[in-house]
């Protein structure tokens, strides 16, 4: 009991020690004018970690309005220059370039990208260079997207067809988990020629489940911005990510010994792998290791997946465009049926597009003028090509037609047609 106390005694006073310093010690450097650029005031030991909040990039957003294009923060003890705009961004990336093309130490570059061998953590040097040379020329160029199209195309082909079978057995459809198994389908083929992500599969299943583990100690880690408590692994995130470094390098080991017995069948037609093992063997120049191989090649497989963001802004459009070509679609099957009233015709071809603007979908009137001409019937042609004639400019809109068709009802019973099958529209007023 007596010896719990001392410890606790001896514990606050260092803790106490440690705070009297660290102030100290800041004032010190504050007092010695520092130019740098305007930003917010951090709390003690975590500075602004605690201010950024769930969604960090909105902050920043929010910050940059405040303090201006450039910032400085305090990003628990490490120094943190934010830029925000794009001739900032300029001037980091390009201007100033070769001053910040090394990367911070961080847990997840040390434990999941080999001890920073990869191409984003890698420091400047002859063999970045060299990654960087692969990447861009066979991966990235413009003469690699162009041999490797029919790869996408045929990708877009299977997730169609995905999407169709299960909109024929009435399953739902997961697009964002179809999008990106599409997106990481592609890659890989083009990285390793194999297809990594499959509806069945155990070794596809077990992919997945690695990704999501991924995406879920990817976040920020403490010990990243406050070096002094890294060894305690506060989150716990460093111990996960040693064991599924663990999972992922046996899984690459697996790939890479698969992808050399198989060598043969790509003779002629070599796919990313091939050629960066092929650089490995070259004497010539700068040699790759076996971890700078692995390295390289597991965010490529991994980045597409995560990046939900991209995915989601995807599904959102995807689900518009399926709204508008469902409108479309059914404007389309709308078509005028012989021997019946053109009345009845437009009453039912507008009472179709009344329901879509009470589900907030709308056509602007030249796409409506367009489906109205294009649903009447044959018998209709000479009326059709008049119409389109005597538009200004070409510009067919709906309300042009109706007027059209108003004026050529009244012209024909003037004539005493009596044909119901030529009988023309009246103006509709409960719907227009």
């Amino acid at each position: 009991m007596g010896f719990d106390t001392f410890f606790l005694k001896e514990l606050g006073v260092a803790v106490l020690i440690f705070f009297i310093s660290h102030f100290s010690i800041r004032l010190i450097l504050r007092s010695s004018s520092k130019n740098l650029p305007p930003g917010p005031r951090g709390w003690p030991i975590f500075g602004a970690l605690p201010l950024l909040g769930t969604m960090p990039h909105v902050t920043l957003t929010n910050m940059a309005k405040k303090f201006g294009p450039i910032m400085f923060l305090k990003m628990g003890t490490c120094d943190t220059v934010v830029a925000s705009s794009p001739a900032a961004a300029q001037a980091f990336l390009k201007t100033l370039g070769h001053n910040f093309l090394n990367r911070p130490t961080i847990a997840g570059a040390t434990h999941l990208g080999y001890n920073a061998q990869d191409l984003v953590f890698a420091n400047y040097g002859p063999k970045w260079k060299l990654l960087r040379k692969l990447t861009n020329q066979h991966m990235l160029g413009g003469k690699a997207l162009n041999d490797w199209a029919h790869v996408r195309e045929n990708e877009v082909k299977h997730m169609l067809r995905e999407m169709h079978n299960c909109a024929k057995h009435e399953k739902l459809i997961e697009v964002i988990d179809l999008l990106s198994c599409a997106i990481t389908n592609m890659v890989s083929q083009v990285v390793l020629s194999h297809r990594m992500f499959s509806n069945k599969g155990l070794e596809s299943k077990e992919f997945k489940d690695m990704v999501v583990e991924f995406m879920t100690i990817s976040g920020v880690n403490i010990g990243d911005f406050v070096p002094c408590i890294a060894w305690m692994d506060l989150q716990g995130v460093v111990g996960k990510m040693k064991r599924l470094h663990k999972r992922f390098d046996v899984l690459l080991t697996k790939i890479i010994e698969e992808h050399v017995k198989s060598s043969h069948e790509r003779k002629g037609k070599p796919d990313f792998l091939d050629i960066v093992m092929a650089n490995e063997e070259d004497p010539s120049q700068e040699r790759l290791t076996l971890s700078n191989i692995k390295a390289l090649l597991l965010p490529n497989l991994i980045i597409l997946k995560v990046n939900l963001v991209k995915l989601n802004t995807f599904e959102a459009e995807l689900a518009m465009l399926m709204i508008d070509f469902f409108g479309l679609e059914a404007s389309y099957i709308e078509e005028f049926k012989e021997g019946a009233s053109l009345s009845d015709h437009l009453n039912e071809f507008q009472g179709i597009f009344y329901q879509m603007s009470r589900m907030d979908i709308k056509f602007e009137d030249e796409i409506l003028g367009l489906l109205l001409l294009n649903s009447l019937s044959e018998s209709s042609e000479t009326f059709k090509v008049s119409i389109t004639n005597s538009a200004p400019n070409g510009v067919v809109i709906l309300q042009m037609i109706k007027g059209s068709i108003l004026k050529e009802e009244i012209r024909r019973k003037t004539q005493g047609s009596s044909s119901r099958s030529e009988v023309l529209v009246t103006e509709n007023k409960g719907r227009s």
